[in-house]
């Protein structure tokens, strides 16, 4: 007797797809590969996200569909029931022991950011929280141990409207669900494509496309059982996947994602799978699938992709916090994603696997739903307790006898702090550990060669500032600001992240990815400075940064530093006084995290002003030469004592490494036209 068809794809629904898992092998080790600092092996490795989400979207809605044919309703607590002991055990598990880590490995506003982070993953809000960051999620200093957790909140919130969606509709045929996620992905593709803000990474509304082809795709198919004919499948498949692959090794942090980019690796998966659609069943459990599991990587990855994904990242974050670095990279990353697969293999055996295979979800699927829904509100209530007990401000009690006083000295412009890390620091620690560099759009992006000019001050007038350079120029705008308001100056702000006004050739960005678009930019902004006569050209770079940056690795500093400084000089119109600003101190970790682990003792956070002496304002000064047009300012003149400190009575100095925080700025701002124009 022959199988009836529903019955048939039921059986299907029950067998893995070998194509399927080899998919999110390549998906999650594209992603690990990226994260673990290989950049110059898959630049474009984020993609795999972007797989991952076509794929859900294919078996989520494939499922409904079937179901839908089989009892001609949706079973909205049998799908969360499968949703919750698929996604919430290693989800939590994962979000607890990082949380932990965090806790005894990093420092205080790290750890409080941290576990802030973890609890928006635990509470499936952790896209739309990362987004209000300043930080986007290919920011050099974006060290989130939770940051790879916007795709899980994003997922889940896919499923929750699926939910929605069946109770609203309430059909008893799939093509209802058809006609409106087709709706969906059209106008979430047309968000995709005209939002180019960096939040719109991390928007549901601007993915929802992604997983709403996979959804169409599964809806549509999912009656198929027979294969198609060799020679289009293992063809879909090839091309599938070569998409896939072209946008991995192709695209960097530099193209703007999601948009029209997310069509090569979204369609390529979509192809893949449809090319494999009826064929490659393995058996979701032991026989010959078991022993196939055994012998193929592709499927042991595909397995274990999940928990490996959850794994990766905070264990490359935490390792790297642990050997005291920013970021990990080397035989360290290779080490630490070994060790990831070994805790995603442990993961799917220990618990994933005997879940999915538990029948509770079958029987009991209420109390499914009443135990993950108790699980997560449990574990968010036990992150907010883990971070509002860290002690992040100082204390208002009267400063304790003993303080610091300073040398005889009246004319710095910052002081001495007391021993007490004041209660009403401005910024708080916490407030600067997400502030950006400057409230402002005149921070360039780094695709973006011929970006718009953009003004500062008064933007009606024809007298002209120029202030060209890096972040480290950017963060003297609020200042300039208020100078040009009152002067009566228009200020333009010629800056761009991770690129100097110097002429010095840089060819990748901290985090190791290729950068082709410094030097054009810098070039464009030579030009437009070629034709316009402003009454000063303000220079301010971290020049120290360089050395890493430059696509000659092994040149000299000090040269590097001179022949940048000479080669800009010349290239500016002469005749125009140039005021050169000497760097800012780097300092070795974030001065916020040293004022949380010395809140009774500010003065333990700081640097000699020499901390730096290739840097200083007398090495500028001899690179300049005998040009009567260049006057340098000794940044540390204004920013430091007799050493330099982490904030200055209530103010703090530095809101991470190396930029002034916007509060110091502004209030530095008298100090910094006197230095500039003359008193």
């Amino acid at each position: 007797m022959t199988q009836p068809v529903t019955d048939r794809t039921a059986a299907v629904a029950r067998r893995r797809r070998a194509d399927i898992q080899w998919l999110r092998a390549l998906a999650v080790l594209s992603v690990v590969v990226f994260h673990a600092g290989g950049a110059g092996i898959a630049p474009g490795g984020f993609v795999g996200v972007d797989v991952f989400f076509v794929i859900s979207g294919y078996l989520i809605l494939r499922g409904v569909g079937q179901e839908l044919d089989r009892n001609h309703h949706f079973d909205a607590r049998a799908f969360l029931a499968r949703r919750v002991m698929r996604i919430l055990p290693m989800l939590l598990l994962v979000i607890v022991l990082t949380a932990l880590a965090s806790w005894l490995i990093l420092g205080p506003i790290d750890a409080w950011t941290a576990l802030q982070d973890l609890q928006s993953a635990a509470l499936h809000y952790a896209n739309v929280h990362l987004a209000a960051a300043p930080s986007g999620y290919f920011a050099a200093d974006q060290t989130s141990p939770a940051l790879h957790l916007w795709s899980i909140s994003v997922e889940e919130q896919f499923y929750f409207s699926v939910v929605l969606l069946g109770l609203f509709m309430r059909t008893t045929t799939a093509k209802p669900w058809i006609a409106v996620i087709a709706g969906i992905v059209i106008v979430s593709f047309v968000l995709s494509a005209t939002d180019g803000s960096e939040q719109a990474y991390y928007w549901p509304w601007t993915r929802a496309w992604e997983l709403g082809v996979g959804a169409l795709l599964g809806l549509t198919t999912r009656g198929r059982v027979r294969p198609y004919p060799a020679l289009l499948r293992h063809g879909g498949r090839a091309v599938g996947v070569g998409m896939i692959l072209v946008a991995v090794i192709l695209y960097d942090a530099s193209v703007r994602f999601p948009g029209w980019a997310a069509l090569l690796p979204v369609l390529g998966a979509a192809l893949a799978i449809l090319a494999g659609n009826g064929s490659d069943e393995q058996p979701s459990g032991g026989g010959s699938g078991a022993i196939a599991r055994l012998t193929s990587p592709g499927l042991v990855l595909g397995d274990v992709s999940y928990s490996l994904y959850l794994w990766h990242w905070p264990v490359l974050v935490l390792s790297a916090a642990a050997l005291g670095r920013s970021t990990i990279g080397g035989s360290s990353a290779i080490v630490a994603a070994l060790a990831s697969v070994v805790l995603a293999v442990l993961s799917y055996h220990l618990i994933e696997r005997p879940l999915m295979t538990s029948p509770v979800r079958k029987t009991q699927p209420s109390l499914v739903i009443a135990y993950g829904v108790a699980a997560f509100l449990v574990v968010a209530a036990l992150l907010a307790l883990m971070w509002s007990s860290i002690r992040t401000s100082g204390s208002d009690a009267p400063e304790p006898s003993g303080s610091v006083t300073a040398p005889p000295r009246t004319d710095w412009v910052v002081s001495v702090p007391a021993d007490a890390v004041p209660a009403d620091l401005t910024p708080s620690l916490t407030e600067a550990s997400s502030a950006p560099v400057y409230d402002g759009d005149c921070l360039g992006v780094m695709n973006l060669t011929d970006k718009p000019v953009c003004w500062a001050g008064d933007t009606g007038s024809e007298r002209d500032v120029i202030l060209f350079g890096d972040s480290h120029a950017a963060h003297f705008v609020p200042a300039l600001d208020t100078i040009g308001k009152e002067r009566g100056m228009r200020v333009m702000p010629m800056v761009l992240n991770a690129c100097p006004s110097l002429l010095i050739p840089v060819d990748h960005l901290p985090d190791g990815t290729a950068n082709p678009y410094c030097d054009k930019w810098r070039e464009h902004q030579l030009e437009i400075l070629a034709d316009s006569d402003p009454e000063v050209i303000i220079l301010s770079n971290q020049t120290h940064l360089y050395e890493d940056l430059t696509a000659d690795p092994d040149a000299d500093p000090a040269q590097l530093l001179e022949e940048g400084l000479s080669g800009l000089l010349d290239r500016l119109p002469q005749g125009v006084p140039v005021v050169l600003m000497s760097d800012s101190i780097t300092w070795p970790e974030t001065p916020v995290n040293c004022l949380a682990e010395h809140l009774d003792d500010a003065t333990a956070c700081s640097l000699p002003r020499d901390h730096e002496p290739l840097y200083t304002a007398a090495s500028y000064a001899e690179f300049v030469g005998g040009r009567e047009n260049v006057r340098v300012v000794d940044t540390l003149d204004l920013t430091c004592a007799d050493q330099c400190y982490a904030l200055t009575d209530s103010l703090l100095i530095y809101q991470d490494t190396d930029h002034f925080s916007q509060a110091f700025v502004k209030w530095l701002t008298p100090a910094l036209e006197g230095a500039i124009f003359g008193k």
